[in-house]
């Protein structure tokens, strides 16, 4: 299954649980078995995101998040 999401929230997710848990790029993708190419793409866009279940399951073990938090609630923004 492949999962876009639009609104940029997903992208800016990633950024920040990235860097707050001092993962380099090359780190994270070898955990999820994508390139880094694949990744810096995820990080960098702004709206449709493609990515598929697998890789959202595998982002939201390493980072502890819901699916639903990584997708579409700002963890970069204090609750």
């Amino acid at each position: 299954m492949i999962i876009e999401t639009g609104d940029g929230t997903f992208s800016r997710n990633l950024r920040y649980l990235r860097l707050k848990n001092r993962l380099s790029l090359r780190a994270l993708a070898k955990h999820l078995d994508i390139s880094v190419y694949s990744l810096k793409k995820l990080e960098e866009s702004s709206s449709g995101a493609v990515f598929t279940d697998q890789t959202l399951r595998r982002l939201c073990e390493v980072f502890r998040v819901s699916v639903e938090d990584i997708l579409h609630r700002e963890l970069c923004v204090p609750a």
